[in-house]
């Protein structure tokens, strides 16, 4: 079973997004960056995360900056998330370095449909 992390400050958010991949993935949680961190330290492997850009401790591209220097496959499998109504500023820094991006709020089918195109991207280009 392939496994997600999902990354998210807000309970509520990150608890209904958990609960929607979790009938298809095995799925794991973190309050933000540092929790995040805890999880790949440990030596756990996700096929895709899932993290906020907007976080209070650790946010998003932070997680993934340093993602790159301790889990550089690991940094390869982010997928990050947004409120629609949120200031642009960390959406500008998505731009130069290229991870998808979900828009908040998304129906859970879109979730679904998005985890799923990527993992199945990326399980093909594994060597």
């Amino acid at each position: 079973m392939q496994r997600i992390l999902v990354v998210e400050d807000d309970a509520r958010q990150r608890s209904a997004i958990a609960r929607v991949l979790a009938r298809r993935f095995w799925t794991s949680t973190a309050n933000d960056g540092r929790d995040a961190l805890v999880w790949i330290r440990a030596l756990h492997r996700f096929d895709l995360i899932l993290a906020d850009l907007a976080m209070p401790r650790l946010d998003g591209v932070q997680l993934y900056l340093q993602l790159i220097e301790i889990a550089p496959v690991q940094a390869n499998r982010v997928v990050f998330m947004c409120e629609a109504e949120r200031p642009l500023s960390p959406r500008d820094l998505i731009d130069t370095i290229d991870k998808p991006l979900l828009v908040k709020p998304f129906e859970p089918s879109r979730l679904l449909a998005t985890v799923e195109k990527l993992l199945a991207r990326w399980s093909a280009n594994r060597p």
